[in-house]
């Protein structure tokens, strides 16, 4: 109770001289504290020490409404205890009148004037009495502090003894509150004010540190510009941006192929972004970023992977219009090679080995792709040509690639066939990929070292083109060489003359074939391989050399041939057999004979082999 012992009372000028000294020397002492920037919480425990020291008292609490409960929130105390302090944190003392009365610190907030209690009170809740009496509090004076924006805060100073509150104290703490609510508003603009001053100096800073990282972005941009004026391939710009942005990139076709690809990569990352490659207004391919480090990209880092789409899709640009001029000059050398007669052959041959690096007297292949669908041949487009180009360029046999009526014409040096047939195969396999639905034919012409006999291997291919057209596989490679005798025949003006020339030839047969399934095809082709030696033909085919015999006499009937051994009538059956062979004809559909064996019986005696057979 000695805690709660008021001043003693003074009577006349002499108490009123003595709490007016009081409180101007508080005032004077928290003016000081705001001036100093003493934290919002000290300066409120001292506001709540100054304010019982002017009424006499030590005993104070600053409560501050807390508008989302409704209640008040102790802030700061002087002389209270802790277990009356965690009290009213437990049992909150609210804003507004309650069914059993309302606490004067509702009342001065609501009020917004000094209020003083004792007890006992008509009109104080039955809590606030007993967590009075717990404390040893008998009066009571609430004083609102204002502020700008209402009721900041209410101070509570308590005293032990009931009525002890007098009009010149309540009026000294009045006036002293109002000069803290001045001061306590000011302390509060001047914290707004610094969290401004704060937020805007971080708003510069952030502004400043994108300037600066934007400063080298460009550098960086200005830099991979250069790269790429000055000629850089793709790999080595996608090298540079990677080392830049120590990202993982990958940059492929409108086909899913990868063109390039720069930055390890950890097994399992999935792709973060990526871009599409626009040239001409076309969508031409995909740059992904495998990877890029950290959570957040860095805006160095950010600011180049946004410029990387454009600065690729220049790189392919520029690449592709080299590639349309280099691909403009091999035409007007292919031109003059294959369709101008008249341009002199010692400045061609000059100008190819000048140019291009290339004899036309050394041994070549000349090697014709057609893209054809069922509307006919379609011109290679833009892509096609690349692959082809790309192709070249990884070759080492293949000299050139150019586009020729409607087709593309490839080079290929050296002596061995195999070498042509093995990149004429590579190239319509490359081709397959692009073409889509179309279907890619290449032809292999026959070897040549002149520049006639480029303009034969020209004519020979274009005309197994036209043989392969009509075939049921038109999509595959085939070469002049695999033609045999038929290769003579190739320059006829519609080489699929011989198309027709070889079913007549030996449509009976293949009729007979279908009909009865006898194998007679198969042992004709055999025995023209073998060189006509039936011992042999017999042992390949795993038959008897009767049977052999007896399908070989068959075939002449019915051919109507007097034996197979007459040279012309080899030439003309090897003819036929080849053109057959190439085209990949079918047999001709026949109603099979039921009637008849559906082969021919393998047996020792020729008499069972005819009987058979009839």
């Amino acid at each position: 109770m000695d805690a709660l012992a008021c001043r003693p009372a003074l009577d006349g000028a002499g108490a009123a001289g003595l709490v007016l000294s009081d409180s101007l020397g508080a005032a004077a002492e928290i003016t000081a504290a705001v001036h100093r920037g003493v934290p919002m919480g000290e300066l409120l425990e001292l506001v709540a020490v100054k304010i019982a020291q002017t009424t006499g008292h030590s005993m104070a609490l600053v409560m501050e409404p807390d508008p989302t409960r409704g209640a008040f929130v102790v802030v700061a105390s002087s002389g209270v205890s802790e277990e009356y302090v965690d009290d009213i944190a437990r049992h909150p003392v609210m804003t507004t009148p309650g069914d059993r009365g309302e606490a004067p610190t509702s009342r001065a907030f609501r009020s917004r004037r000094p209020v003083v209690a004792s007890t006992p009170h008509i009109a104080m809740p039955p809590e606030w009495e007993r967590r009075a009496d717990g404390e040893g509090i008998r009066s009571m004076l609430s004083l609102p502090l204002l502020t700008h924006d209402g009721v900041g805060y209410v101070v509570n100073v308590y005293c032990g003894v009931r009525h002890c509150f007098g009009e010149q104290a309540i009026l000294a703490a009045e006036n002293l509150t109002s000069v803290v609510s001045l001061l306590i508003d000011l302390r509060r603009r001047e914290d707004e004010h610094r969290a401004e001053v704060r937020t805007q100096r971080q708003v510069v800073h952030a502004l400043e540190a994108t300037c600066r990282a934007r400063r080298v972005v460009l550098g960086h941009v200005d830099a991979l510009h250069r790269l790429v004026a000055g000629g850089a391939p793709l790999d080595r710009v996608l090298a540079e941006i990677c080392a830049l942005t120590d990202s993982a990139l990958e940059v492929s076709d409108g086909y899913g192929r990868v063109l390039a690809r720069a930055g390890s990569l950890a097994e399992g990352v999935a792709e973060e972004m990526h871009r599409e490659l626009i040239v001409d207004g076309d969508v031409v391919g995909t740059l992904r970023v495998l990877h890029v480090p950290g959570p957040t990209p860095r805006t160095e880092t950010a600011g180049i992977l946004h410029t990387a789409p454009s600065l690729i899709s220049l790189v392919l640009q520029r690449q592709w219009a080299a590639m349309d001029v280099e691909a403009r000059l091999r035409g007007g050398l292919v031109e003059e090679l294959l369709s101008a007669p008249g341009v002199s052959e010692s400045d061609l041959v000059a100008h190819a080995r000048a140019r291009w690096g290339i004899d036309l007297g050394a041994p070549a292949w000349l090697i014709v792709a057609r893209l054809s669908d069922v509307e006919g041949p379609l011109r290679p487009g833009r892509t096609l040509q690349a692959a082809a180009e790309n192709l070249v360029r990884r070759s080492p046999s293949a000299r050139m690639v150019a586009e020729h009526n409607q087709h593309l014409v490839a080079l290929c040096e050296g002596s061995s066939a195999d070498t042509a047939r093995d990149f004429a195969e590579a190239l319509r396999r490359e081709l397959a990929v692009y073409a889509g639905d179309k279907r890619v034919s290449v032809a292999v012409g026959g070897r040549c070292d002149t520049i006639a006999g480029h303009r034969d291997s020209h004519r020979q291919a274009l005309a197994l083109l036209d043989l392969i057209s009509a075939s049921d596989d038109p999509g595959r490679t085939v070469a002049a060489d695999d033609f045999g005798l038929a290769r003579l025949f190739l320059g006829l003006k519609d080489p699929r003359d011989l198309v027709a020339f070889a079913g007549q030839t030996l449509g009976p047969v293949r009729a007979y074939d279908a009909r009865r399934n006898a194998g007679l095809m198969e042992t004709l082709q055999t025995y023209l391989d073998t060189g006509c030696n039936a011992q042999e033909t017999a042992k390949i085919l795993h038959l008897h050399h009767n049977s052999v015999g007896y399908r070989l006499k068959r075939i002449t009937e019915i051919l109507h041939l007097a034996n197979l051994s007459e040279p012309r009538v080899l030439l003309r059956l090897e003819l036929a057999m080849s053109v057959i062979r190439l085209t990949g004809l079918a047999a001709p559909a026949a109603t099979p004979d039921h009637s008849r064996s559906s082969d021919l019986p393998e047996v020792e005696g020729g008499s069972r082999d005819r009987e058979a057979g009839a």
